[in-house]
């Protein structure tokens, strides 16, 4: 651990504004009678056998609304004459371990009393085919035993893949339900073919598992849900890749094109793959930077570790500056399972001891006068804070909007910065 006071003391903070940004904000009134629509889609009346156990996908990431939607789809299958249950699909996620997965669910309000079903996780897989690479294909054993499986997943620009399908129903049918082995054997190419090779171990699951359809949700900048969309089987490679190029659309970012130093309240699994998403902060987990991003930053400084990223550090790499904080709340095993699968490796940022002295060595790599702008997250997009040096170019951004003029930061006892308060 490392308290520069003594080195930092001279390099004071910037004041620092508070600004609105606007999106494209399309949000369904009625989410139940969307799922059921969705439903009616790709289940129609009489096409499941009475009695039938159907799986049902649960990941790991923060989905709007998510124990509302599975709650909605178990009650639907189960009014169909059918048993539902629910599946973890999250590849190596909750340290490659059943019991860790499950307690990711929990985190994000799934469990069997919130959505009225059981939830079996088990990290059991059956190999069911390879690739014409050669790779073999692992699918979750609790899924493969069932009648049925409904795949439910967020479709989203992901934020190291690049391909035709992304986050959503194609991977969560590949590495999802892949568990630890076949999440392992799909990335054992690499990231950068990792889009293509998706494709291929699609094209085997489809032909040989009992998979019924999908719901593809979307969600637009504010966190909520835009639409809801069921595809059959034989729909998912045609119409995957129009509903993520929507969801691209109605993604969030920071509309602002450039900043010296971001600074983020904090970072975790639960609000991106990577921790920090690069599609809004411009980085590759490697460092490197993002393909068609809009905006990027000399130096990034991250405060905290979100309490549902259950210790999962992964990212952390992308950052220049952490706190000790951050750094206590790591579970290095969660992590390095992750990275490991991910065919990448974690690098520690420097590691500081408060919130001033993160934000005081990236301006001391800059200067006084650098442009800092300061997110909660990069889900959280709507507001932001900005450096004096940055007021005239928010000032004329037709989608900004500026709440409060530049003023000193608040800071505690601790030297960490206090909750934004809107």
């Amino acid at each position: 651990m490392a308290n520069l006071e003594h080195f930092l003391q001279h390099q004071e903070l910037p004041l620092m504004g508070l600004a609105r940004q606007r999106f494209p904000r399309p949000r369904l009134e009625n989410l139940s009678s969307e799922i059921t629509l969705a439903l009616e889609h790709i289940l129609p009346p009489g096409s499941l056998p009475p009695g039938a156990r159907i799986a049902i996908t649960a990941g790991s990431r923060g989905i709007s609304n998510i124990p509302e939607i599975h709650r909605t789809v178990v009650a639907w299958l189960r009014g169909a004459g059918v048993e539902p249950f629910l599946v973890p699909g999250m590849g190596s996620h909750g340290g490659g371990t059943a019991q860790g997965q499950l307690e990711v669910l929990r985190h994000l309000g799934i469990t069997e009393e919130s959505v009225g079903a059981s939830i079996l996780s088990s990290m059991e897989t059956i190999e069911v085919g390879s690739t014409p690479k050669g790779l073999r294909i692992y699918w979750d054993a609790q899924a493969w035993k069932a009648d049925g499986v409904v795949l439910l997943n967020r479709i989203k620009p992901h934020t190291d893949i690049s391909g035709p399908c992304e986050s959503g129903l194609t991977k969560m049918m590949v590495v999802g339900l892949g568990k630890l082995k076949g999440a392992a054997s799909c990335h054992s190419v690499g990231l950068q073919a990792l889009g293509e090779e998706l494709l291929a171990f699609r094209k085997v699951i489809l032909e040989k598992c009992p998979i019924l359809g999908g719901l593809g949700i979307i969600e637009n900048a504010h966190e909520e849900t835009a639409s809801v969309t069921g595809l059959r089987p034989e729909e998912i490679p045609q119409e995957e890749p129009k509903l993520l190029e929507r969801a691209r659309s109605l993604m969030g970012k920071i509309l602002l094109p450039q900043a010296e130093i971001l600074l983020l309240d904090r970072m975790g699994k639960d609000i991106s793959g990577a921790g920090m998403d690069p599609n809004v902060i411009g980085r590759k987990c490697d460092g490197s930077p993002k393909e068609g991003r809009s905006f990027e930053a000399d130096y990034i400084g991250v405060l905290d570790l979100s309490e549902g990223s259950e210790g999962n550090a992964s990212g952390i790499g992308m950052a220049d500056f952490a706190t000790e904080e951050l750094l206590r709340k790591v579970d290095l095993a969660t992590t390095y399972a992750n990275a490991l699968t991910a065919r990448v490796t974690e690098k520690l940022p420097l590691i500081l001891a408060n919130h001033r002295q993160v934000l005081q060595g990236a301006l001391f790599l800059t200067s006084p006068e650098a442009q800092v702008i300061r997110l909660r997250d990069t889900r959280s997009l709507e507001y932001l804070q900005f450096s004096t040096s940055l007021r005239e170019e928010v000032a004329k951004h037709s989608d900004m909007d500026i709440l409060q003029e530049p003023v000193p930061l608040e800071e505690d006892e601790m030297g960490n910065f206090v909750s934004w308060n809107l």
